[in-house]
């Protein structure tokens, strides 16, 4: 707390002044109000506040149209004794994925998802279909009735968020998800090696489709989630060249939403003077940066 110089001068003079045993009376002066010393907690900071990180919960943004479905796409709903109905979704030389809340499903040409019974319309059911070369999604939804009839119905195309990245022998293509998530697309013309680098497990919201030469179309999910950075990554050669792609995701304190990064970069490696065997698998962990 600080005492104003005056005060401080009067009262000294008023000691130093006084003959012994007779105290001079101090001036008559109007009663000074000082300002209470703030407490540690009350401290004035020149650090900006922080805004809370608030958890992104999964809100559905996907808009039904009226226009048909594609002819080729067919549903197929089977009783399952242990968990109700198993829902499988078709459509030929087309990567097929099926997304309700944090259960995700995707495989070549079909996806299947298990749905409990009494849960049937209890959360949206996704459906996308992404052509392999072109990258072109097609999205929609599926209303389950209790007595397990499905119903596909179509919905806008998904909107692609930022640039893309191309670069050697990949294109990667991010876009929304429809549930407040991100996706990213990557197709590479060559054998790939991919993982989530931010998870125990590196199969983790990564899902990889690879033709019999091992190029083919890499997908990476990044749900609506709590703050914290996610990054996935992808690895191929290209002649004596490794490529590596990294996808990373950021919520950061003071953001009100995630950022999403997309880079690659690539480097000479270091190889034999005997011949080598380019056909053997690539793991981007090997490369040297």
């Amino acid at each position: 707390m600080k005492i104003p110089a005056l005060v401080v001068s009067l009262a000294l003079a008023g000691l130093s002044l006084s003959p012994p045993g007779t105290p001079a009376p101090l001036p008559q002066q109007a009663p000074v109000e000082l300002p209470d010393s703030p407490s540690p907690e009350e401290e004035p900071s020149d650090a900006p506040a922080q805004a809370p990180r608030a958890v992104l919960a999964p809100t559905l943004q996907i808009k039904e149209i009226s226009a048909p479905v594609p002819a080729d796409l067919t549903v197929v709903v089977k009783p399952d004794k242990a968990s109700g109905w198993t829902l499988t979704l078709k459509r030929a030389k087309q990567i097929v994925s099926l997304r309700r809340g944090a259960k995700r499903s995707a495989g070549e040409h079909a996806a299947s998802l298990k749905i409990a019974r009494g849960e049937e319309d209890t959360a949206p059911l996704v459906w996308e279909t992404i052509h392999r070369d072109s990258l072109v999604t097609t999205r929609g939804t599926v209303h389950l009735d209790r007595a397990g009839k499905a119903e596909l119905f179509l919905a806008e195309a998904p909107k692609v968020l930022g640039a893309i990245e191309q670069h050697r022998r990949h294109t990667c293509q991010p876009q929304d998800d429809g549930l407040g998530g991100v996706t990213v697309l990557c197709r590479v013309d060559a054998w790939i090696t991919a993982g989530n680098a931010s998870a125990e497990d590196p199969n983790e919201n990564v899902w990889v489709s690879r033709n019999e030469q091992g190029a083919g179309l890499v997908r990476f999910d990044f749900p609506a989630s709590g703050p914290g950075v996610t990054a996935m990554i992808l690895g191929y050669t290209d002649g004596i060249n490794g490529v590596v792609v990294r996808a990373e995701q950021t919520f950061l304190p003071g953001e009100a939403a995630p950022s999403l990064t997309v880079l690659s970069d690539d480097r000479r490696q270091p190889f034999a003077p005997f011949p080598r065997r380019w056909h053997e698998r690539f793991d981007p962990l090997d490369m040297v940066f």
